[in-house]
C-alpha cells in the first residue's frame, strides 16, 4: 500500500502530464497534435515525425542528471523497444538540472543535424561499463559499496550496446534532453509566458484558469475514451476564442467616458470640424465631436495597451461602422440630390446627430454586452477626419475642394 506522499506525487505526476501536453500544444504550430498516455506519457504530432515524450516531474531539487540516471536508461530501454522506433523523436523531460560538464549537453538541441558523438560515446561507456560487471549478484555486491543499483539500468544498457553502431548513432540523434523543466507548480505561468501574453493583463490569470480546467476535463474525457484522444492546436484555439468572448466581453470597460481633455483646441480643426461646418453644425457640435474623439482615442489606446489583440480587432471595428454609416449616407445622398443646398445641408446634419445620439444604441457592439457610447461617437469622427465617412451628402468633393483652396490661399498669401 503506498503512502500518502507516494499518492500524492503520484497524483502530481499525471496533473504535470496534462499540463505539460497543454504547455506543449501551446508552444507548437497551429498543425500540431497530442496525446497524453497513449505511446508515451505525452505524443506530439508537428510536421512530419511524431515526438514521444517522457516526464520525469519532481516539486523539490532531484540530484542532478548525467549519464548515469536510472530514470534515462529505463526510458532509452522503453524506447527501443518500440519496433518502429526509427519513426519517432524522443524528449526526456526532467525537472534535474544537468550535471555541470556532462557530456549530454549535446542533446538539449533538438537540430536534426547536430553533433551527437560526445553524447553517444559516453552513452556508450556507460553501456559497457554497466554491462562489464559481470554478474547481478556482483552488481548488487557493488551496491554495497558504491550505493548503485544496476538491476535497473543494465536491461536498457544492453539493449543500446545490442543496436549497430549506425542505428545507435540514429537512436542518440533522435534524442532530445530537456532539464531544468518547470514543474506541476508553474504550469499556469509557463501557459501565460507561452500562449496568453497577449491577452490584456488583467484578465490573463482568468483566462489561464478557464483554459486549465477545459483542458484536464478535455484530457480526462480523452482517456475515458468519451472524446477523440488526440487533441489539436485548432481545437484549443477555438476554446480559447470562446473563453475570450466570456471574460474579455465584460472586462472592458470606459475608462474614458467620463473625462475630457484640459484643452480642447489640440483636438479642434482639421476635417472633422470642416466636416460639421458642411452641414452647418455649430460650434457645439464641433467640441462635442472633439470631446469623444479624445475619449474614443484613449479607450483604445487603453485596451490595445492590455492585448495586443485588440489592435486588429478595432480595426476590424471600424469596417463595421463605416459599413453602418454607408447604408445610411448613400440613400440619403441619392435622395438629396436633387434638393437645394440648405436641404442638403439639413440632411447631413440629421446624419451627424445619428452618429452621436443613436448610433450606439443601433451598430454592433464592439465586444458582446460592452456599452461604450464614446467607442462608436469617437471612431465616427476620427474616420470623418480620414474622410472614411461624412456627414454632407457631397463631402468628398466639398472637403477635396475646401483643402484645394485653403492651398490655393496660403501659397498666394505671401
Amino acid at each position: 500500500m503506498s503512502s500518502n506522499f507516494e499518492a500524492a506525487d503520484s497524483s502530481l505526476g499525471f496533473y504535470f502530464q496534462s499540463g505539460f501536453s497543454l504547455v506543449l500544444l501551446s508552444r507548437s504550430s497551429d498543425e500540431a497534435v497530442v496525446s497524453v498516455e497513449t505511446t508515451d506519457d505525452v505524443q506530439l504530432h508537428e510536421g512530419t515525425t511524431p515526438v514521444l515524450a517522457q516526464l520525469k516531474h519532481s516539486t523539490g531539487k532531484p540530484p542532478a542528471l548525467n549519464e548515469k540516471n536510472d530514470g534515462l536508461w529505463k526510458t532509452i530501454g522503453n524506447w527501443i523497444s518500440i519496433s518502429d522506433w526509427h519513426k519517432y523523436l524522443f524528449m526526456f523531460v526532467t525537472c534535474a538540472d544537468l550535471a555541470d560538464g556532462c557530456e549530454l549537453s549535446s542533446l538539449l538541441e533538438k537540430t536534426p543535424d547536430r553533433n551527437v558523438d560526445s553524447a553517444l560515446a559516453c552513452l556508450l561507456a556507460e553501456a559497457k561499463r554497466v554491462i562489464e560487471t559481470p554478474t547481478v549478484a556482483e552488481a548488487e555486491k557493488l551496491k554495497d559499496v558504491t550505493g548503485y543499483d544496476y538491476k535497473i539500468r543494465r536491461p536498457a544498457c544492453q539493449a543500446f550496446l545490442d543496436l549497430s553502431e549506425k542505428k545507435r548513432k540514429l537512436f542518440v540523434r533522435r534524442l532530445t534532453l530537456v532539464p531544468s523543466s518547470f514543474n506541476a507548480g508553474d504550469i499556469k505561468e509557463q501557459l501565460l509566458k507561452a500562449f496568453l501574453h497577449t491577452e490584456p493583463r488583467r484578465n490573463r490569470a482568468e483566462i489561464g484558469e478557464r483554459i486549465i480546467e477545459w483542458w484536464d476535463r478535455r484530457v480526462a474525457r480523452a482517456l475515458l475514451e468519451k472524446s477523440p484522444r488526440e487533441i489539436s492546436k485548432s481545437e484549443l484555439l477555438e476554446r480559447l476564442a470562446e473563453i475570450r468572448v466570456v471574460v474579455l466581453g465584460h472586462g472592458l470597460s470606459d475608462v474614458y467616458g467620463d473625462r475630457g481633455p484640459k484643452d480642447l483646441s489640440a483636438e479642434m480643426g482639421g476635417n472633422m470640424e470642416r466636416q460639421i461646418q458642411l452641414v452647418n453644425g455649430g460650434n457645439y457640435r464641433i467640441e462635442r465631436a472633439a470631446r469623444e474623439r479624445w475619449r474614443a482615442r484613449n479607450n483604445r489606446k487603453h485596451w490595445m495597451d492590455e492585448s495586443l489583440a485588440f489592435a486588429d480587432e478595432l480595426k476590424e471595428y471600424n469596417k463595421v461602422l463605416i459599413e453602418e454609416w454607408r447604408d445610411r449616407h448613400a440613400p440619403m445622398a441619392h435622395d438629396v440630390s436633387e434638393l437645394d443646398s440648405t436641404d442638403q445641408e439639413s440632411r447631413g446634419l440629421e446624419l451627424l446627430d445619428w452618429s452621436h445620439k443613436s448610433a450606439y444604441t443601433e451598430v454592433p457592439s464592439f465586444k458582446p454586452g460592452l456599452n461604450v457610447p464614446s467607442l462608436v461617437r469617437g471612431t465616427y469622427q476620427q474616420l470623418a477626419e480620414e474622410l472614411l465617412v461624412g456627414w454632407h451628402p457631397d463631402y468628398l468633393n466639398l472637403c477635396t475642394e475646401t483643402e484645394a483652396g485653403m492651398r490655393w490661399h496660403d501659397d498666394n498669401e505671401c
